[in-house]
């Protein structure tokens, strides 16, 4: 439950707050120990649904990936904080359908990889991958974003967003066989950055 802010938080800023959760988990290996497998459907205000999968007895996988109706956007990583989304376009004409194809071919070794285009990132990354890999989280960013509010500048870590996603978090992390949840909490959109507007 620690890092389910990386995948819901990014959901709910751009789709706004989720109002129903359908969660489904299971024991794969351990049946004494917490579920190792969960699927949530996640229902926002604004009619979009989306799907979320965790496993802890698979390879991990932590890419984001949104498909709507001109293409798709892909994130390999949520816990890479510098990566950069991706675009693939809809369609399967020509050079699209190619891109497509490949695409499909190279997710199967590498989940969330996107070969469109690079959508903008908020500045180049200064941060150094450090010996033997693993994911490069910003834990400053967060203390930058309440410092920059204490200041007087935007607030983009309301605390109706945490509680909201630690709301969504107990409703994926439901019993099995248990009901759609309803969603109680109403966060605050945060302030997006200058880069993003």
């Amino acid at each position: 439950m620690e890092n389910a802010g990386t995948q819901i938080a990014p959901l709910v800023t751009l789709f706004g707050p989720v109002r129903r959760v359908t969660a489904l988990a299971t024991h794969r290996a351990d049946a004494q120990a917490a579920p190792d497998l969960s699927f949530g459907l996640l229902e926002f205000d604004d009619g979009v649904v989306a799907r979320l999968t965790t496993a802890t007895t698979g390879p991990v996988n932590r890419s984001l990936r949104l498909v709507g109706t001109e293409g798709s956007a892909s994130l390999a990583d949520v816990w890479d904080f510098p990566a950069q989304a991706s675009l693939s376009p809809a369609g399967c004409s020509g050079a699209r359908g190619l891109l497509r194809k490949v695409e499909g071919l190279v997710q199967g070794w590498a989940p969330g990889i996107g070969l469109g285009p690079r959508l903008i990132s908020a500045k180049p990354s200064t941060m150094v991958r450090l010996k033997g890999g693993g994911p490069r989280f910003d834990f400053a960013r967060g203390i930058s974003a309440l410092v920059d509010a204490v200041r007087g500048g935007p607030n983009r870590v309301p605390a109706s967003l945490g509680l909201h996603i630690l709301e969504v978090s107990w409703a994926l992390q439901a019993a099995p066989g248990s009901a759609t949840q309803t969603i109680t909490t109403q966060p605050e959109r945060p302030a997006l950055y200058d880069w993003a507007k």
